[in-house]
């Protein structure tokens, strides 16, 4: 009887190690009738660390690229960036939002959703980390998809 957002934090709490479990759960989150409205309305969310999940999770389930969609994620990602550019967290933080900003763009792949100024601000922001916390892991990602936003 669980919420969508309350198995997505189970899900959280469990780790990248405990895969099976992990699959369980995503299993269940993805047997809701609608699982991407879910998931926006989790995007819509007033508690930052709501919208962080929702975030990280829009790739797996496959976020419709929506006007409605790009409201919410346009200015999480512009958060990011500007957190990324101040230094404003520590740099573990910084690279899960960064990977949660790359995420919340895929969507915006060959389409206009997204400005490709945002984009390309969103990769040199993690160019400039360079390798630290593992940042240069996330280059090639957040490049290309600078490359193939449309907007």
């Amino acid at each position: 009887d669980a919420s969508f957002a309350a198995i997505l934090a189970f899900a959280d709490a469990l780790g990248e190690d405990d895969w099976r479990a992990r699959g369980r759960v995503m299993a269940r989150a993805s047997a809701f009738a609608d699982p991407q409205g879910e998931l926006m309305a989790m995007l819509a969310d007033g508690d930052r660390t709501v919208r962080l999940r929702a975030a990280m999770l829009t790739t797996h389930f496959a976020i419709a690229p929506t006007p409605a969609y790009f409201a919410l994620a346009r200015p999480l990602i512009e958060e990011i960036v500007a957190r990324l550019t101040s230094d404003a967290a520590p740099p573990e933080a910084l690279y899960d939002e960064a990977q949660a900003a790359i995420r919340l763009g895929w969507a915006s792949m060959h389409n206009d959703g997204l400005p490709k100024a945002l984009a390309a601000a969103l990769a040199a922001a993690i160019e400039a980390k360079g390798e630290t916390a593992g940042f240069d892991q996330l280059r090639h990602d957040a490049g290309l998809l600078a490359q193939l936003v449309a907007g």
